[in-house]
C-alpha cells in the first residue's frame, strides 16, 4: 500500500469513530462518600463526580462543638484561656505576644490552637472586622472548679482536706496569703454552724 491510501485509511477511520466527550476541570467536583473508605483509613473519603456544570454538592456541616462544660482544656489551651480571661477579649496577635514573653512557640501554633480551641467551644471569635476577636466561652470559675475536682479525686482519693494540707507542708506561703486563710477559714467555721 502506498503512504496515501494508508493515510486517507486512517483519516477514514477517525472520522467515523465516536470520541468520548472531552471533560474539563468545570465538569467535575468533588463529592463526599460516607461511610469508610475500602482501607478504611479514612471514614469519609472524597470521589470525582461528573455534573453538568451545576452543584449539587452539599455542603458538610461542621463538627458539633464539644459543650464546653464537658471539655478539660490542655496546659497549652489553659495558657491562652488565662491570658484571655485577664483581657477579656485578644486577637491572636496579642495573644501569641503574651505567650511569647515566657514560651518559645510561632504565631501559627498560636493561631491553630486558637481555631481548635473555638471549633471544641473553648473560645467565640467575632469575624465582624478583618481581625478575628476571641473570648472566653467558659469561665475561669466553672475551668478552675473542673481542674480542682479532677485532681482531688485522681491524686487526693477525693478528700479536699489532703489537698490544702499538702499545699500547706510543700508550699512557701507569705504572711499576707496565711492570714488571708485564716480568715477564710474562720469564715468558712461560721458559715458551717
Amino acid at each position: 500500500m502506498s503512504k496515501k491510501v494508508i493515510r486517507e485509511s486512517v483519516s477514514k477511520s477517525a472520522k467515523t469513530k465516536k470520541s468520548p466527550p472531552a471533560v474539563h476541570e468545570a465538569d467535575t467536583q468533588d463529592k463526599e462518600i460516607d461511610g469508610p473508605s475500602p482501607d478504611h483509613s479514612h471514614p469519609r473519603r472524597k470521589a470525582k463526580s461528573f455534573t453538568d456544570g451545576e452543584s449539587n454538592l452539599k455542603a458538610s456541616p461542621a463538627p458539633a462543638a464539644v459543650t464546653a462544660s464537658v471539655q478539660r482544656p490542655t496546659e497549652s489551651e489553659l495558657d491562652i484561656l488565662k491570658i484571655i480571661w485577664s483581657e477579656v477579649e485578644a486577637t491572636v496577635r496579642q495573644v501569641h505576644e503574651k505567650i511569647a514573653e515566657h514560651k518559645q512557640v510561632g504565631y501559627t501554633t498560636t493561631l491553630k490552637l486558637m481555631q481548635i480551641m473555638h471549633n471544641k467551644g473553648i473560645l467565640q471569635r467575632n469575624t465582624d472586622s478583618r481581625t478575628h476577636i476571641y473570648s472566653a466561652a467558659i469561665s475561669r470559675d466553672k475551668t478552675l472548679k473542673q481542674l480542682v475536682s479532677k485532681l482531688i479525686d485522681t491524686a487526693f482519693s477525693g478528700s479536699a482536706f489532703d489537698l490544702v494540707s499538702y499545699i500547706l507542708e510543700h508550699r512557701k506561703i507569705g504572711k499576707k496569703e496565711t492570714e488571708a486563710l485564716r480568715k477564710h477559714f474562720k469564715s468558712g467555721e461560721k458559715k458551717g454552724k
